[in-house]
């Protein structure tokens, strides 16, 4: 199971595997690693906070220092994406937002 862990807009967590389907194939972590990607990306590019991004034998952590408004929409758009991903895969994935 695919765990991410958010504490409020401006940090995320990310471990896990999904197991929904053999390695190479699994659209649930091709979701989820499609959305992290992408909010990497859209912060470099559309925001002036700071993402720290750490990749852990576990998975995972980014941490936004000197948050700003388009962080915060942009943390808020991914908590929503993988949170509409949990509710139709609850056995493969889970939020914790705090």
């Amino acid at each position: 199971m695919i765990t991410i862990i958010t504490k409020g807009l401006t940090a995320c967590q990310i471990t896990g595997h999904a197991g929904y389907a053999p390695k190479g194939t699994d659209i649930v972590c091709a979701a989820v690693s499609a959305l992290y990607g992408g909010l990497v990306t859209s912060l470099n590019a559309h925001s002036d906070c700071l993402a720290d991004v750490d990749e852990t034998e576990e998975g995972y952590i980014l941490t936004i220092s000197y948050p700003d408004s388009a962080s915060n929409l942009l943390m808020k758009a991914f908590i929503t994406s993988v949170s509409a991903i949990a509710d139709d895969y609850p056995k493969h994935i889970k939020v914790i937002t705090s």
